[in-house]
């Protein structure tokens, strides 16, 4: 198992291709999938009230619900950033991909929207730090 984030009570790992949400406490997966390649990222609320496993496409599970996203005109998740006024969370698609874009996820209802195009890094090497 290869440990992607945690906190005291929530950790997601994944062992090849298959990812888990796990309540620490009594080892109780939330959330079991699978992606077509390894998970990209993960983050998890400091309250331990939502999560997300990040990739091919994303899910977002939440004390409340659980929802998950796959398009084609929303996959291959890079990364993921809370907001500022830790209402949202931005994704960050693929940099180096034609559909590259951030989006923003509300968290207390789970509605997903292209915030903008990111081309500035289509065409150019792959780099480890994106800046974004």
């Amino acid at each position: 198992m290869k440990l992607i984030t945690e906190t005291t009570a929530l950790r997601v790992e994944h062992e090849f291709e298959v990812a888990r949400l796990i309540r620490k406490s009594n080892n109780q997966i939330l959330i079991e999938t699978e992606f077509y390649g390894d998970i990209q990222c993960g983050l998890i609320d400091t309250e331990n009230q939502w999560a997300i496993l990040a990739g091919e496409f994303m899910v977002f599970w939440t004390v409340k619900f659980q929802r998950e996203y796959r398009s084609e005109l929303f996959k291959d998740i890079y990364a993921l950033r809370l907001s500022s006024n830790g209402e949202t969370i931005d994704v960050l698609t693929d940099p180096w991909s034609d559909i590259s874009a951030i989006w923003t996820l509300t968290i207390k209802d789970g509605e997903l929207v292209k915030k903008t195009d990111f081309i500035d890094y289509k065409g150019k090497a792959h780099i480890d730090n994106v800046e974004w």
